[in-house]
């Protein structure tokens, strides 16, 4: 049963205008024809792009070409049937693509039809098709050698009668219950076999195992093993079990097994992850060092973090309560105490400097220590030890010594270097008239047997 033709139009592609070309010269010719239907709807598509068009998409069915006739010497006219009795499922017909075979046995997509409304394709029990007459140009009909031939085809009445010499589906399993020799083996089912059977390459289990016959069965040797009565029976187990309850057994076995309780203590230990980046471990909510820190928001008081973790300052400012050597580039450890105590470690990562403080009842903190480095312990050690070297050396510049048993002054320059004394000794004068320097005023005696004398100018 045909459905009605909706309102559609068929548009000669450029590959099917250059073979026209071919057949107008009668360079070519059209052998065959070949039709598909696709629910891909072409109406609105501008005529350039459905000229472009080298295939169909979409595809739900193949057409079946059941001729041609001439409209004059250029036009033909080509019946494609579309056999619902065929379809699986159902589906809409929106284009039918015409394909066509030239003498070079070269296939070229040559016409599209396009519907503006859809048809609907169903399955149908009857022999209902959807037929569709197609008129294209071919510039020269003598040129299309395409044609249905119906020499293999019979009637239907023809064909029902071959059918009749064949068995239907439904009737098959009696027809082969009831010829079926009454000595034949089944696989599924026990056999009885009345003569002796011989299996030439042998008999094997479900499994493939060879079975051993009588005669292959080997005797056993039973020299060393108790007599009879020496091994338990299954009335010897039996009665033995009967002296244990059901209940014993089930208390021997519940022995063996944790209880609530004990399930519940171990569960009480194990770290939970609370998946936000904190684990509870023992009850208390922690976060564990080797975590990705907390990046601080711009504006954040440090006063505010009291919870054990790994914080960083990423670059951000308005950070407040930071140490002296803090930067917008600062990692803030946290160790919490107890309910209220805990301290602060500040680390500086551009340049390592740390400082640490501590806080309790919440809110009272002690004020940032800086943790000085091997580097600023030396340099304060060395800055002590210039320093003294610096005001020792302005005290020993007023002394000078006389040597007691010469007369004469000598010059010390002395100076400390690095802690070090250093003593440059030189003659400058004899004192006249100084018989006895010991009767000298403000005067020292040092170990190098030399009286010194603060000279005031």
């Amino acid at each position: 049963m045909a459905d009605e033709k909706p309102a559609k139009f068929t548009t000669i592609t450029d590959a099917g205008v250059q073979l026209i070309d071919q057949l107008a010269a009668k360079s070519n010719t059209i052998t065959a024809f070949r039709a598909v239907a696709s629910s891909a709807p072409h109406w609105n598509d501008s005529l350039d792009d459905i000229r472009a068009m080298t295939d169909i998409d979409s595809v739900e069915q193949t057409g079946q070409y059941m001729g041609n006739f001439n409209q004059g010497t250029t036009t033909e006219t080509v019946q494609i049937d579309f056999n619902q009795q065929e379809l699986k499922a159902s589906y809409e017909l929106a284009t039918v693509g015409l394909f066509a075979t030239d003498g070079n046995n070269k296939e070229i997509l040559y016409a599209v039809e396009c519907l503006q409304e859809s048809q609907a394709m169903t399955p149908s029990p009857e022999h209902d098709v959807n037929t569709h007459n197609i008129k294209i140009v071919v510039g020269n009909t003598s040129q299309v050698t395409a044609e249905f031939s119906d020499a293999d085809v019979v009637s239907q009445a023809a064909f029902q009668a071959n059918l009749a010499a064949y068995t239907k589906t439904v009737d098959l399993p009696k027809l082969i219950a009831d010829n079926i020799p009454k000595d034949i083996a089944f696989t599924d089912k026990p056999n009885t076999f009345s003569e002796q059977q011989t299996f030439s390459a042998g008999a094997v289990d479900g499994k493939g195992n060879a079975y051993i016959t009588k005669d292959e069965v080997p005797n056993p040797d039973l020299t060393g093993l108790q007599p009879k009565g020496d091994y338990a029976t299954h009335a010897d187990v039996n009665s033995s079990l009967a002296a244990y309850t059901k209940t014993e057994l089930l208390n021997q076995t519940l022995k063996l097994l944790d209880t609530t309780t004990d399930v519940d203590a171990k569960l009480a230990k194990k770290v939970t992850d609370n998946g936000d980046g904190t684990e509870q471990l023992s009850g208390k909510k922690i976060q564990p060092f080797n975590a990705i820190p907390t990046v601080i928001a711009a504006g954040t008081n440090i006063d505010s973090l009291q919870t054990t973790g790994n914080y960083f300052i990423e670059g951000v400012t308005g950070v407040t309560n930071l140490p002296g050597n803090g930067t917008t580039w600062t990692n803030i450890l946290v160790l919490r105490g107890d309910s209220s105590n805990g301290s602060q470690l500040a680390i500086n990562s551009n340049t390592g400097a740390m400082s640490v403080r501590g806080w309790s009842s919440d809110t009272k903190y002690t004020a940032w220590f800086a943790l000085a480095t091997s580097n600023d312990v030396n340099a304060a050690k060395q800055a002590a030890i210039t320093q003294a070297d610096n005001d020792t050396n302005t005290k020993l510049a007023n002394y000078v010594g006389i040597n007691p048993s010469t007369s004469q002054v000598t010059n010390h320059t002395v100076k400390f270097n690095d802690g070090q004394l250093i003593v440059n000794t030189q003659p400058v004068v004899t004192l006249a008239g100084a018989a006895d320097p010991d009767e000298a005023t403000a005067k020292t005696k040092s170990s190098d047997g030399l009286l010194h004398y603060t000279i005031e100018s």
